[in-house]
């Protein structure tokens, strides 16, 4: 249900409505990877262990883009010197298993990026990898996105990740929305309890190295289980018995600015 609308920087107009479009449809493989890339979170899964990376960024080139081998495989070279990997083209022979992780994570970025998407999406890009090379992959995204003038959607239970790199958060809980709003005002305004809970469970640098960890009680219902209400009620610390439990999820509602929250303290009916 509902709609997704795509503005694509090659073409101006119109948003284009994703979720109208049958998804096998010519229309829709003529977004898909061209328009709009996705990287993973292990590159080692996505990348086929018995072809080259070269073999793989050239098809991907000549799926969407009219070039020669010659011309992809030189494009392709070009990416991966771009994307921070010394001496792309012999690279290009490499089998998946013969590169390191953050080596793996760069050819998948520059096989995403050879299409000059207007949507990159990356899902927990950096969480299979050290915290050092992390924040090279991490810091790299940034420089391309700039560079090539795209939007990044990031998908990452990092906060940590969203504090460095993101500009407005989503937060989800049970494929809901429940809070939505700028990194300032997520991190240091949020209003809906389970933001505040996730921000409460965050290691502190300071204190005593013995205090435990704050988590959530309860634990994640089922996705398909059928629930009354907030879907995060049974572990609210704030749930209001008889409104919380009661009737259809609440709606986002503004609470400032470019801030929403999915939550009856932020609603007339909660007084």
């Amino acid at each position: 249900g509902g709609r997704m609308l795509f503005r694509s920087r090659r073409h101006q107009g119109e948003p284009l409505d994703l979720a109208a479009l049958p998804a096998n449809s010519r229309a829709a493989r003529q977004i898909r990877g061209a328009e709009i890339c996705m990287i993973f979170q292990e590159p080692m899964t996505a990348f086929s262990p018995v072809h080259t990376i070269g073999s793989q960024i050239v098809e991907a080139i000549r799926l969407h883009l009219k070039m020669t081998s010659r011309a992809a495989r030189s494009l392709a070279a070009e990416m991966l010197e771009r994307v921070g990997i010394p001496q792309g083209r012999a690279r290009l022979d490499a089998y998946p298993f013969q590169l390191s992780g953050g080596m793996r994570q760069r050819a998948m970025i520059a096989m995403a990026l050879c299409t000059h998407p207007s949507l990159l999406i990356a899902d927990e890009p950096s969480t299979a990898l050290d915290v050092t090379i992390q924040a090279q992959i991490l810091d790299l995204m940034k420089e391309l996105r700039d560079a090539f003038d795209m939007a990044i959607l990031l998908i990452t239970h990092d906060l940590g990740v969203v504090a460095e790199t993101c500009q407005y958060v989503y937060v989800m809980y049970l494929g809901r929305v429940v809070e939505s709003g700028t990194v300032d005002q997520i991190f240091h305004h949020p209003h809906h309890p389970y933001t505040r809970a996730l921000l409460g469970s965050m290691p502190r640098l300071t204190g005593p190295v013995e205090d435990r960890l704050t988590v959530i009680q309860g634990s994640v219902p089922d996705p398909y289980a059928t629930l009354s209400g907030c879907p995060f009620h049974p572990r609210c610390t704030e749930m209001m018995p008889g409104k919380c439990d009661q009737g259809e999820a609440p709606d986002l509602t503004a609470v400032e600015a470019d801030h929403h929250a999915a939550c009856l303290l932020h609603t007339e009916s909660s007084q």
